[in-house]
């Protein structure tokens, strides 16, 4: 189906369904209280914010371009709709585990950065000599090389572990009554009712 942002929504059926993978999701009306990221039954509800962007980014001959495009395109005003997903208690645990680990990864963060700045200030107090050398040469990249490597493994961590709606789901459509979303749980799928054939989504 192709990607369509419907300003007249008349043609669309009323409350949720699904035509093929693609949910059309009410924004009114309750979901069906199975999660939409593992298809568990759900245990309460997400509010996430999409966003639809229907041109594709193109990076720009020069760095600087590239960047001034990619700021114009995602703070451009665009269609977007908040909405409330079903989840279950393992996504609902997984994203506490996932926000425990982001806080560990920000201190982890300043403690590497301060560690570095002070680290090194305290070494040029110290006399010339094999300590103030072996601080330099060893113990001030270790400290860096492992305070960067922990960011690293804790950045891949959450990635795995902490489920992003907003960013699993590929927006299809914005409606003033409906979310077009791809990429949700068979199960969640299999409870919204099939679109009429003589009322098609991209009508």
């Amino acid at each position: 189906m192709p990607r369509s942002n419907l300003s007249n929504s008349s043609a669309l059926p009323s409350g949720s369904f699904r035509r093929g993978d693609v949910a059309w999701l009410s924004r009114e009306d309750e979901l069906p209280k199975v999660c939409v990221v593992t298809g568990e039954p759900a245990s309460r509800q997400l509010k996430c914010l999409f966003h639809f962007r229907e041109t594709p980014f193109h990076s720009g001959a020069l760095p600087i371009d590239t960047i001034l495009q990619g700021i114009i395109y995602y703070v451009r005003d665009v269609p977007k709709a908040a909405i409330r997903l079903p989840i279950s208690a393992e996504v609902v645990f997984r994203r506490r585990i996932g926000w425990s680990l982001t806080a560990l990864l920000v201190l982890v963060a300043i403690g590497t950065c301060a560690g570095l700045y002070f680290g090194q200030l305290a070494i040029n107090d110290l006399p010339k000599g094999p300590d103030r050398s072996w601080l330099n040469d060893l113990g001030i990249p270790l400290l860096a090389v492992g305070g960067f490597a922990t960011i690293a493994v804790l950045l891949l961590v959450i990635t795995k572990i902490m489920p992003m709606p907003t960013g699993s789901f590929e927006v299809q459509a914005i409606t003033a009554q409906h979310v077009a979303l791809r990429g949700l749980a068979q199960e969640f799928l299999a409870e919204l009712p099939e679109a009429p054939v003589d009322q098609p989504p991209n009508a």
